[in-house]
């Protein structure tokens, strides 16, 4: 899978995944074994959890986690 796009929310293209600023969660396994390498938000991501194996098995290089989080 190189390029892949949900509702212009939520896109993967060539192992990095892209989330919008309306996306307020991540539900356990969403991104499992997904081909990821880099995960960017938004500056003004409006993130809030992440669950539980939301990235399992995944081969993510790098991420950095929004200030707005507040459950991993």
């Amino acid at each position: 899978m190189e390029n892949w796009e949900l509702n212009n929310q939520i896109s993967i293209q060539r192992g990095k995944l892209t989330l919008i600023v309306r996306i307020t969660g991540i539900l356990p396994e969403a991104f499992r074994n997904a081909p990821i390498k880099f995960v960017e938000f938004a500056s003004d991501s409006k993130l809030q959890t992440i669950e539980e194996d939301a990235f399992a098995y995944s081969k993510i290089e790098k991420i950095t986690i929004p200030s707005s989080v507040t459950i991993i």
